[in-house]
């Protein structure tokens, strides 16, 4: 029983002291990739390319939420001088006309993510390729994207936005 116990003393210490020793050796920075992205010159192309995109997909909707409109109203005002058929036909109109455009906005919000995930890809790109440089200048294990606030707590010396802000030149003199 004591030779046990022994063992299992020194298995749970001797674990205990390598988890120390490994944990010196991984070193982890993080950066915020949103704040990063807004120092980047591009960002400004990328935002007026992204609200004309915008615009756009909006002046379309404008003009289908008004043909609606005007189809509705004229529904209204005339549904009771309609035939039956009649009626009917202007009804599933309307319908389908409704059903384009929910359609519609599903569609553009996914073709607005598609868009700003297309016009980010470049910046993304760049930053990574200078973040994988900085950390591996640095001997830094990995980096992680706090711009999430996933992490709460960090040294600032783990923080690399400096870094990366210099080699990408957005640091003003």
């Amino acid at each position: 029983m004591k030779y046990v116990f022994l063992l299992l003393f020194i298995t749970f210490f001797g674990g205990a002291s390598n988890l120390s020793i490994n944990s010196n050796e991984l070193k982890i920075g993080y950066i915020n990739m949103n704040e990063l992205l807004q120092l980047m010159p591009e960002i400004i192309e990328v935002n007026n390319e992204m609200q004309n995109y915008l615009n756009n997909l909006e002046n379309i909707m404008s003009d289908m939420q008004k043909d609606f409109q005007n189809k509705y109203s004229y529904y209204e005002n005339n549904k009771n001088e309609f035939a039956d058929i009649i009626k009917k036909d202007k009804e599933k109109e309307l319908e389908d006309l409704s059903n384009r455009i929910n359609e519609y906005q599903i569609h553009a919000q996914n073709d607005i993510n598609n868009k700003k995930n297309e016009l980010l890809s470049p910046l993304y790109d760049n930053a990574k390729k200078v973040i994988k440089e900085i950390a591996i200048e640095n001997n830094l294990s990995y980096i992680i994207d706090n711009s999430q606030s996933i992490i709460i707590h960090g040294p600032l010396e783990y923080d690399i936005i400096n870094i990366v802000k210099q080699k990408l030149n957005l640091i003003k003199n």
